[in-house]
């Protein structure tokens, strides 16, 4: 009998897609996209688009995979899987944007076994990733913040101050569809210098009243204490707003660390990020 399981790109999205393959661990970034709030694109076996068991969610943002459901265990599975990456992914996705490795994270370990075995003939390296987070029914932490005025990006700001513009607007829409769907899903707070931008704490994806963030400080700006002065305030504008936080580093980000700890952010969990080159 003819074997016609394959992967097709699915465009329709949203909260039962989202639910039906969300688990304990899963990334609040990547469940955005599956539920439609951040870009990305989202891939399922023919077939199973009512109620899908596997998808792979590839985010325009990070330029990675995460894999979520259910393990595969029949052989054309495998093959198909790794036809997608091969005649898909890899060409269509990562080549054209310079990316020369297939980054991905697993929702649970059986997948990333899955991972290791249809890909059995690569080398396969890892990093560990730690997972924080920030209730809004608990208190602030308290502590003196950086010397350098904080604000929160609005709309007056983001259309007239040109350093925005220059380095902040386009990433941003990687995450967002626009704008507007930034401003009503979105948060991120600045650090400034004069008129200049120094640093920055941007939600890269939102999940239901859950928002995870990422930050950057400009290298001459390190080691002032201005991420966590960044990571403060949007905890204090979550606990106001009723809102849940986000943070995931590298382990051996021990600045990174030091900040959501600083914070009051709990660790709740890690995970490995792994990955194979082109």
């Amino acid at each position: 009998m003819k074997n016609d399981f394959r992967f097709i790109e699915l465009n329709k999205r949203g909260n039962k897609l989202a639910k039906r393959l969300q688990c304990a661990n899963s990334s609040i970034h990547y469940l955005s996209i599956l539920e439609g709030t951040t870009r990305g694109k989202v891939y399922i076996s023919e077939g199973t688009s009512w109620a899908p068991t596997l998808a792979i969610v590839y985010s325009f943002l990070l330029g990675g995979f995460q894999i979520m459901g259910d393990v595969i265990t029949k052989p054309e599975e495998y093959a198909a899987l790794r036809l997608l990456f091969e005649r898909k992914l890899i060409p269509d996705l990562l080549i054209p944007n310079g990316i020369r490795e297939v980054s991905f994270s697993c929702d649970s370990e059986g997948l990333h076994e899955v991972m290791r075995l249809a890909f059995f003939d690569r080398e396969l390296y890892e990093q560990i990733q730690l997972c924080y987070s920030y209730s809004h029914t608990k208190d602030t932490a308290c502590f003196n913040c950086c010397s350098y005025p904080l604000r929160r990006i609005d709309p007056n700001f983001a259309a007239n101050n040109f350093d925005f513009k220059l380095r902040l607007h386009d990433e941003i829409l990687e995450s967002y569809v626009s704008m507007d769907s930034f401003f009503r899903n979105g948060l991120a707070y600045i650090a400034l210098d004069g008129d200049n931008i120094i640093a920055n704490l941007i939600a890269n994806g939102r999940y239901g009243n859950c928002l995870i963030l990422g930050a950057d400080t400009d290298e001459e700006y390190r080691q002032q204490g201005i991420a966590a002065s960044l990571l403060l305030s949007a905890a204090q504008y979550a606990r106001a707003h009723e809102l849940d936080l986000i943070w995931e580093c590298a382990e051996c980000n021990i600045a990174s660390v030091k900040t959501a700890e600083k914070c009051g952010f709990q660790r709740l969990y890690s995970f490995p990020v792994r990955w194979f080159e082109i």
